[in-house]
């Protein structure tokens, strides 16, 4: 049973209504959740970005955050719905994570923002070779596709350099169709990592794997169409690796 229906709204909590020994007991429970949930890196990015908010979690969060059974289990707190969803209580488990008299050694600190800025730019660098169009011009070209498949295929030919023949083939290299719905979701989790990335990487500790990963980072020509959120990205990526070099003066 999800703890949403084992405890009062979260707006109840605190001051004179409620004794200090119920927040003592959630504290507790939410305590051995984070212990499990720490040991997995998916969830571990999700506890990360609990303070911010996540407009579409059924649509972005669930394609950036892809659970498996059990950790759908383990997610007893609702990171990836209800935190989002539902302002006040999300406010109430912000304060949780920040506060280690709360949550003692489960505090949000940088290692656990590291460990998400890392999962962020993979998610980021696994797909900055994806070329999205607009909504509509994808649109047409899907319906001529399965319309006049050999007026398709005779375009193809004629244009294998346009943006619509690169997208075709890599769609039809990975899942042997074009998409529209996987196409549009994939772009919506990497323009939501892009924003998670800002979030995380300013309260990461130093760590050689983030480090690498972000010296190496360069955007594809998907991000051409987030541009601020892509200048956002390089302003953080700057800021950090400036850490870095003050850290270890040395340091390439």
């Amino acid at each position: 049973m999800r703890v949403l229906q084992n405890f009062s709204p979260p707006s109840s909590f605190g001051g004179s209504d409620v004794h200090s020994h119920q927040l003592q007991l959630f504290d507790q429970f939410a305590q051995g959740i984070m212990e499990k949930m720490y040991l997995d890196t998916n969830l571990t990015a999700l506890v990360a970005v609990a303070k911010m908010k996540i407009h579409r979690p059924f649509r972005d969060g669930v394609n950036l955050f892809p659970l498996d059974k059990a950790q759908w289990a383990m997610d007893k707190l609702s990171f990836l719905f209800s935190v989002h969803l539902h302002s006040e209580y999300g406010q109430f488990i912000s304060e949780f994570l920040e506060d280690p008299n709360r949550s003692g050694v489960y505090v949000l600190n940088g290692q656990w923002c590291t460990t998400a800025a890392v999962y962020f730019l993979k998610h980021i660098s696994n797909r900055t070779e994806q070329i999205f169009p607009s909504y509509d011009a994808t649109k047409r070209k899907y319906r001529r596709q399965i319309n006049l498949p050999w007026l398709w295929q005779k375009l193809v030919h004629q244009a294998r350099s346009s943006e619509a023949v690169q997208i075709v083939k890599q769609q039809l290299r990975r899942q042997g169709r074009l998409t529209l719905y996987g196409l549009f979701n994939s772009e919506g989790a990497f323009r939501l990592a892009l924003k998670c990335l800002v979030h995380v990487l300013p309260k990461s500790d130093i760590s050689e794997e983030l480090t690498a990963m972000a010296r190496r980072q360069k955007f594809g020509l998907l991000s051409r169409k987030d541009t601020h959120r892509k200048r956002a990205v390089t302003r953080e990526i700057a800021r950090y690796l400036a850490r870095v070099d003050a850290e270890d003066p040395l340091a390439e």
